[in-house]
């Protein structure tokens, strides 16, 4: 009995060390994803040649970093969501100007995803919201995979074993 008792324990304390770890992962992809933003609406205002080497690596190691994870079919639906939600903070806090340039490749990325009959419900959750910040700020950019999105959110919709409080975004 006391050994249960402490493999309980153990394992009760190991869930809370792993639970703060994924709640450090998720603040640091949060505030990579806006400094990132931040840069990018710098990029706008300055016309230093420097600023833009130093500055746009960093930008394009953050999207390089987070968009092969949503096509990485080993990677974890947690490692995912923390790519999504680095994303969606890059894409609302960033000015339009500044980071237009990789609403595309994000929005590609995401149809992916999103076309991935193994993607999760839990995941398809941030995944729209993503795609929704898009819609809604990058309407030139997202009217032509209109039709596209609407066909895997209806086909989302229409499975048959899918709960009816599933089937709301």
């Amino acid at each position: 009995m006391i050994i249960d008792t402490d493999r309980y324990a153990q394992e009760r304390d190991r869930n809370k060390r792993v639970s703060q770890l994924y709640e450090v992962r998720q603040a640091t992809v949060v505030a990579y994803g806006t400094l990132c933003a931040v840069i990018c609406s710098i990029f706008v205002t300055l016309n230093g040649r420097l600023n833009h080497v130093i500055l746009g690596g960093l930008v394009d190691r953050f999207i390089g970093w987070a968009l092969p994870l949503l096509s990485n079919v080993n990677a974890v639906d947690g490692t995912k969501k923390l790519a999504l939600k680095g994303l969606r903070e890059f894409l609302n806090v960033g000015d339009i100007g500044g980071v237009k340039r990789y609403a595309l490749p994000i929005l590609k990325a995401c149809q992916v995803l999103f076309e991935d009959e193994r993607t999760s419900l839990s995941l398809l959750h941030r995944l729209v919201g993503v795609i929704t910040l898009i819609s809604l700020k990058f309407l030139r950019c997202f009217q032509p995979h209109f039709p596209d999105i609407v066909d895997l959110l209806l086909g989302w919709a229409l499975v048959p074993n899918l709960a009816n409080s599933n089937r709301k975004v």
